[in-house]
């Protein structure tokens, strides 16, 4: 497997950087044990694009884009886990939950305003949302579903980017890449495992608030991406997913994590026979997503 060069330096300057822990190893995990009762803050910042294009023959390409951004502060009370400690109940608390997609022209909207209460939990068919005396609609459903607030049966972070090895400072692994294609296959979108690439790295031991952290970063990818429901004459020339991570995450501590920073970028472009000739299709998707928490 070739690894990016960037990550391989960043790993190798880490190593010195750290050299006070450079003989120390730790398991690697991502994601903390819950428990009912448990409550924190959180803040989600994720801001999206998506640009589309479709190109005729003998026409000029039509292009559509759309960025947006949406903000949530807010805290989170566990009110049940699962076996593997994982949150499938809660109750979030809003400070501000806005939406704000450009193309609409109105500015940042007000999904849920400051002291909302709302409930989630996990179904068999994914997580729901309710607000007492209030039906929320499709697309607040979906955004809350998009804020990952609890498990949603599928393989998370922890699943595709930890390792049950020790690891020291500058040591890489590989991803699991059987719980990446779980992760990213649905009904519109079916993924490989033996087309997912990628490793994990501890580059880093820091101090955060009088805290020791793994800094930990992730590179994953995945090719040959084949959505579903494609028109008659339809051939995928490229699809392919990328994904970033950089997670804080603290030692000697139930709780956790700190911080995670994630992008995602999405490249899919195909063309279409008809008795007209050959379009093309093309897509860009990107994601930037901030998560922050505080414990008391």
């Amino acid at each position: 497997m070739k690894f990016p060069c960037s990550l391989i330096l960043l790993t190798l300057a880490s190593a010195f950087t750290s050299s006070a822990w450079s003989d120390e190893t730790w398991p690697i995990r991502l994601s903390y044990p819950r428990h009912v009762g448990q409550t924190y803050g959180l803040s989600i910042n994720i801001e999206s694009s998506v640009s589309n294009s479709l190109t005729l023959p003998g026409t000029p390409a039509h292009k559509q884009e759309m960025n947006s951004k949406t903000v949530f502060e807010g805290t989170v009370k566990v009110t049940a886990v699962n076996d593997q400690g994982r949150a499938t109940g809660a109750e979030i608390t809003v400070n501000t939950f806005t939406v704000d997609i450009d193309t609409l022209q109105t500015g940042p909207q007000t999904l849920f305003p400051e002291g909302t209460v709302i409930t989630a939990t996990t179904e068999p068919d994914g997580v729901s949302f309710t607000v007492p005396g209030e039906e929320i609609s499709d697309f607040g459903q979906q955004t809350l579903g998009s804020l990952l607030l609890i498990d949603n049966g599928l393989p998370a972070t922890e699943d595709i980017f930890a390792t049950d090895k020790t690891i020291k400072v500058g040591n890489m692994w590989l991803v699991d890449g059987e719980a990446a294609a779980r992760s990213l296959s649905n009904e519109q979108l079916q993924v490989k495992a033996e087309d997912v690439n990628g490793s994990g790295s501890l580059v880093a031991v820091e101090e955060v608030n009088g805290q020791r952290c793994l800094n930990i970063k992730g590179h994953m990818w995945a090719n040959n991406l084949k959505p579903g429901n494609l028109p008659a004459g339809t051939t995928v020339t490229l699809g392919q997913i990328s994904l970033k991570t950089d997670i804080l995450a603290p030692l000697d501590t139930d709780n956790g994590p700190l911080k995670k920073d994630a992008s995602v970028n999405v490249y899919f472009s195909a063309t279409n026979e008809s008795e007209n000739g050959s379009a093309l299709i093309q897509s860009v998707i990107t994601e930037q997503r901030t998560e922050q928490y505080s414990f008391e």
